[in-house]
């Protein structure tokens, strides 16, 4: 169910904090995307849309063109796999179209926007670490029936996560055999944790 008008104004008057991200235009689907995922993957929130941070009420209210912003947002959604379903309002506050997208917290797994899973730490939306990939299997309910397929997810998560990093590392300094192996041996001990907690 979309956000009521009282709930939208309030918001657009608030900082960001790690639930509310707040953006004075509509960003490409694949940025989009992963600020979505990250709420998915974190404790849920709203992304404002035609709001500015740094300016006070009513000037942050600049507004957004909804059409856009629906387009935008079909595309960003299917770039997320498990698919995240979010509600969208976009009411006019001050004569300004301010877009509202509130997006659930997390149920099981990650959301992966093309292969990579996103958090969100504080205001900022960043690649999930192992520890919290980790984390996520430990905080799991043991008796679930998904468990077993849940952990299975996260361990494609951290393989996919680690071969990210090691592509970023590589664009910006040469390759190191050593690096490499390190990195294997990380998630060499990771996967070893998440296999025992599949045993127990």
């Amino acid at each position: 169910m979309p956000l009521a008008y009282g709930d939208v104004r309030r918001l657009a008057s608030q900082p960001e904090s790690e639930t509310l991200e707040v953006l004075h235009r509509v960003p490409i689907p694949t940025t989009l995307a992963r600020a979505i995922a990250a709420f998915a993957n974190t404790a849920g929130g709203v992304i404002l849309f035609g709001v500015r941070d740094d300016k006070p009420w009513p000037d942050r209210l600049v507004g957004i063109d909804a059409n856009q912003l629906r387009e935008q947002l079909d595309v960003a959604l299917s770039l997320i796999d498990p698919p995240v379903s979010v509600s969208l309002n976009d009411p006019q506050i001050e004569g300004k179209t301010i877009g509202a997208v509130e997006v659930p917290g997390p149920t099981s797994g990650f959301s992966m926007v093309r292969g990579q899973a996103w958090v969100r730490t504080g205001e900022r939306v960043l690649p999930a670490t192992v520890d919290q990939i980790v984390s996520r299997v430990h905080d799991a309910p043991t008796d679930s029936r998904d468990h077993d397929a849940e952990v299975a997810q996260l361990v494609d998560v951290i393989v996919s996560q680690a071969g990210i990093i090691e592509e970023l590392n590589s664009g910006q300094e040469p390759k190191n055999p050593l690096v490499r192996i390190a990195l294997a041996g990380v998630v060499g001990v990771v996967l070893g944790a998440l296999l025992m907690l599949l045993i127990v």
